[in-house]
């Protein structure tokens, strides 16, 4: 009956069948190698990818960490400079109090010195039209 092995040698058609089921067998197995070498690389490749995810990671972390630790750097600078402002601002409003100051000084030195020299000459030209009357000068110019 067709489908059975005889007791004796195989017909041809039998042996083409057994052939095509060996070279069908043989196929599978490249077929099978060809999948177990492609997840083999597979697995390498992913390997890799986690590998680079990791190291990526990382960096990305130590990245952070240094653009926090700038950020709190400026935001200390920043302070410190807002400091400094507040410090040059009080400075420069007690040079100007003192300038102010100063200026006055000025100004009443200047006034005292005018007066003086009012004073002076006054008294200059009284001692002046004295020594003349005493008839201790030139005489008085003539009118």
């Amino acid at each position: 009956p067709p489908g059975h092995w005889s007791c004796g040698s195989p017909s041809a058609a039998e042996m083409e069948l057994l052939e095509e089921l060996r070279a069908s067998m043989a196929r599978e197995e490249q077929v099978e190698e060809a999948l177990a070498q492609s997840a083999a690389g597979v697995e390498v490749d992913l390997r890799e990818c986690e590998e680079e995810a990791r190291r990526l990671r990382e960096e990305r972390h130590r990245r952070l960490v240094g653009t926090r630790e700038r950020i709190q750097a400026i935001a200390v600078e920043h302070v410190l400079a807002e400091a400094a402002l507040v410090a040059l601002a009080s400075e420069l409003h007690a040079a100007e109090e003192a300038k102010g100051m100063l200026e006055g000084e000025l100004g009443r030195a200047e006034a005292e010195e005018r007066f003086f020299g009012a004073e002076l000459q006054q008294r200059h030209c009284r001692h002046r039209s004295s020594s003349f009357g005493s008839g201790r000068g030139a005489p008085p110019a003539a009118e």
